[in-house]
């Protein structure tokens, strides 16, 4: 169930509830959190907003250990380095789009 204080915060500041998202998956599970994500409830943003946001939020200061990372699929996925180190996130990426699949 998500925090009736993060769905006020998608539509008032998205950029921070992004992050917290991602920030919370990289900490608590540790997990990288696919950008498809934020397409579905509570976030319901469009491609065109997604791509704008993620643009915007991966230059700004606020949100510098957020990082995209690139699946050799091409999905598309986000972690905190805070709490996820790079090469732990690009290991899970690949595990879930590839090695998951070729390991049944």
């Amino acid at each position: 169930m998500i925090p009736r204080k993060m769905t006020t915060e998608v539509k008032e500041k998205p950029y921070k509830a992004l992050a917290e998202w991602v920030r919370n998956d990289s900490k608590i599970y540790p997990k990288t959190t696919p950008v498809e994500v934020f397409k579905a409830w509570p976030f319901n943003l469009s491609a065109e907003t997604l791509k704008e946001y993620l643009s915007e939020m991966l230059e700004d200061e606020e949100y510098k250990d957020i990082h995209l990372i690139k699946a050799s699929t091409g999905v598309l996925y986000l972690y905190s380095d805070k709490y996820l180190p790079e090469p732990g996130a690009k290991y899970l990426v690949e595990w879930l789009e590839v090695g998951m699949h070729e390991n049944p």
